[in-house]
């Protein structure tokens, strides 16, 4: 009994202390908004390439359409 207690306990332990260590080693993922908003009659693979570089991934693209009342 006394051993499957302190089996748990050095697991809990070492999850909580040692692996809260290592955690600041990996790298972290930084996520930033960008709204562009452009007129239909451009391609928009244009705009994609202007937008994209090795520090830059797009990884959500939505197509929203509104119409303004005049």
């Amino acid at each position: 009994m006394y051993v499957v207690a302190t089996t748990t306990t050095a697991l809990a332990l070492f999850s909580l202390v040692l692996l809260r260590r290592l955690e600041t080693l990996y790298r972290k993922d930084v996520y930033r908004d960008l709204e562009v908003q452009i007129p239909n009659e451009v391609d928009i693979q244009l705009v994609i390439e202007a937008v994209k570089s090795k520090e830059v991934m797009i990884i959500f693209f939505a197509w929203n359409v509104t119409m303004k009342l005049k």
